[in-house]
């Protein structure tokens, strides 16, 4: 209901407003000091790969002292090796920052899926409780995959949710959707 006097924010400037607290609260929930503490347990094996593969050149098997390691996709090393090459070499910052990044990503896309079936403001709470929810929170703040993962996730589930309304009449919302569960 519209009172005299009152302007109402348009419902895009809305959802920009709430993406926007949306970024600003992940990245401090999950930047700052990001690098402080020392690599601990398995995060030291997924720094140790991407130095590897600094030092090696061989991007598509990831190794650890020379032996193939297949557990998680190689796309994960890629990634902390594409956030490495600023500062030319591996670090603790730069081995746990695609998880936060893709924590941060995470929240904004289920905004975008939770919008699809309800309003604005169930989107933003729902991606706010994600991102303050302590398990989120100390995982974003860990070198992982599966962080990756659950980005990748919540990706495909946006794009068939944005590609269901046009039926089978277009499927091109198939190539970016197995191009990201792959």
């Amino acid at each position: 209901m519209k009172r005299p006097g009152i302007t109402l924010i348009s419902s895009r400037k809305t959802s920009l407003i709430y993406l926007a607290i949306l970024i600003v609260l992940g990245t401090n929930l999950l930047l700052i000091h990001l690098g402080s503490r020392p690599l601990g347990g398995s995060e030291g094996r997924w720094g140790d790969i991407a130095k590897e593969m600094i030092k090696t050149h061989h991007w598509i098997v990831p190794t650890i002292n020379g032996i193939p390691y297949r557990d998680k996709p190689v796309a994960s090393y890629w990634l902390i090796v594409l956030a490495s090459l600023p500062v030319h070499h591996v670090t603790e910052t730069t081995a746990r920052l695609p998880s936060a990044c893709a924590i941060v990503l995470s929240a904004l896309f289920l905004y975008g899926i939770v919008r699809y079936f309800w309003e604005r403001e169930t989107a933003f709470f729902s991606s706010m409780i994600f991102l303050t929810t302590y398990p989120i929170v100390f995982w974003g703040r860990k070198a992982n995959a599966d962080t990756l993962s659950l980005l990748g996730t919540l990706i495909c589930i946006w794009i068939f949710l944005r590609a269901r309304p046009h039926g089978e009449k277009s499927m091109r919302w198939l190539y970016p959707f197995f191009v990201v569960a792959g």
